[in-house]
């Protein structure tokens, strides 16, 4: 699968100068593979059902040693509470929020230091 694929992403990286790839964090993730392409980025999905923050720790510790990372997802408190307070640098996350209300509690829990 290596074969098919990675030449056509090495063309993608190399075509542009800078670039962002998403992945999922369940299944196969070749984050290793994606992170000698030469990305700007590595973006990872938190799936529901998935794994938690915490047990993706490590590949994203792998991450941050050579790009930014960016979380997105609809992160469970215990996610957030994980993410910023153990990922603090090189990190940008996104979370998906199902109402205004809920986007100002996560704002204002951040904001505040709750987190």
């Amino acid at each position: 699968m290596k074969s098919l694929f990675f030449p056509q992403d090495k063309k993608i990286v190399s075509s542009f100068s800078g670039n962002v790839y998403h992945q999922h964090s369940v299944g196969f993730v070749p984050t290793q593979s994606y992170l000698n392409l030469g990305v700007s980025a590595l973006e990872l999905h938190i799936d529901a059902g998935g794994p938690s923050a915490e047990s993706l720790a490590e590949r994203y510790k792998a991450i941050q040693e050579k790009v930014p990372l960016i979380i997105w997802g609809d992160l469970s408190e215990a996610d957030r509470h994980f993410i910023f307070n153990k990922l603090k640098n090189n990190v940008a996350v996104i979370c998906c929020v199902s109402s205004p209300e809920e986007a100002e509690k996560i704002y204002f829990d951040f904001k505040k230091g709750r987190l």
